[in-house]
C-alpha cells in the first residue's frame, strides 16, 4: 500500500502587499510561492502512520520545495503540469491529480490539507474524491493504516471520532495537526537529498485535454441600463400610507 500526498504552492496569505488583476490572472506583488501548510500537515500525517508516499505537485516546484519533499520522505516527487494551483480551478486541479494517481501502482490513499491557504478555496479533496470514487474523510487528526484498511481519529462538530474504514480512501487535515520540524534545519539530508530531480508529468501525457485545464475567463461585466426613477409628491406618499393602514392588524 502507498500513499500520495498532494503539495499546492500558495501564496502566504499573511505576507501580501498587493492585489491587482493582470490579463485574466489575479497577481500578488512582492511575495513568493510557499508549501501550502495544510498539505505539510497531510504529509505529517501520513509519515507518522509509516506508509511510504508519492509527492504529488499542482504545477512546478523550485528547488527548495523539492528537497523539503524528499526530507519529509516521499519517494518521489511529481509536477503535474506547468500551471500552480491558484491559476487553475479546483476541479481542474482535481483531473490532473487523479489521472496521476491511476498512473501509480498501489496508491490506496490521498492525503491534503483542508484549505488552500491563499484563496480560501476548499472544494479539491471533494472534488478528487468524487474524480476517483473513493470516500472523503475531512478533518482527520491521526491515521494508522493496518493491512488494507485505516483507522481514523476525526474532529466533528460534537467532539472527537474514531473510525475503522476499507482502503481507498482520500483525508484531508485538520487545522490543528502538527506541521512538524522545519526541513531546513534538516542539514544532513538536505546535503544527501538536493540533487535529487523530480519528475515533471504534462496534461497531455495524463490524458488531460488542454480546454480541462484553462484557467477561468475574466470578463467586464455589461453595464446596467439606466432604470426610471419615480418621483413621490405629497398626493403619492399619501396613498403608500393609506396602503399600509389598510394592512395593519
Amino acid at each position: 500500500m502507498q500513499a500520495a500526498c498532494v503539495m499546492r504552492r500558495t501564496f502566504d496569505p499573511r505576507e501580501l502587499s498587493s492585489l491587482r488583476i493582470a490579463g485574466n490572472r489575479i497577481v500578488a506583488d512582492r511575495t513568493q510561492l510557499v508549501k501550502n501548510e495544510g498539505d505539510v500537515r497531510a504529509i505529517q500525517l501520513v509519515k507518522a502512520s509509516g506508509a511510504p508516499f508519492h509527492a504529488l505537485s499542482v504545477g512546478e516546484v523550485d528547488a527548495t520545495t523539492r528537497v523539503h519533499l524528499f526530507v519529509y520522505g516521499a519517494q518521489e516527487v511529481w509536477e503535474l503540469g506547468a500551471a500552480p494551483s491558484h491559476a487553475l480551478g479546483e476541479a481542474q486541479a482535481a483531473r490532473l491529480i487523479a489521472a496521476q494517481v491511476r498512473r501509480l501502482e498501489g496508491v490506496q490513499l490521498i492525503a491534503m490539507g483542508c484549505v488552500e491557504q491563499d484563496t480560501g478555496r476548499d472544494m479539491l479533496a471533494g472534488l478528487l474524491a468524487a474524480e476517483l470514487g473513493w470516500e472523503l474523510f475531512s478533518h482527520v487528526v491521526s491515521l494508522r493504516i493496518e493491512d488494507q484498511r485505516a483507522r481514523l481519529q476525526q474532529v466533528t462538530d460534537g467532539g472527537m471520532q474514531e473510525i475503522d474504514v476499507a482502503l481507498p480512501i482520500c483525508i484531508s487535515a485538520d487545522d490543528s495537526c502538527s506541521m512538524g520540524r522545519d526541513p531546513s534545519d534538516e542539514y544532513d539530508l538536505i546535503e544527501k537529498l538536493e540533487t535529487r530531480r523530480s519528475r515533471a508529468v504534462s496534461a497531455a501525457d495524463l490524458g488531460v485535454a488542454p480546454e480541462e485545464i484553462a484557467g477561468p475567463e475574466l470578463s467586464t461585466p455589461p453595464e446596467r441600463e439606466p432604470q426610471p426613477v419615480a418621483a413621490l409628491g405629497a398626493q403619492s406618499v399619501a396613498k403608500v400610507a393609506e396602503m399600509l393602514r389598510a394592512f395593519q392588524p
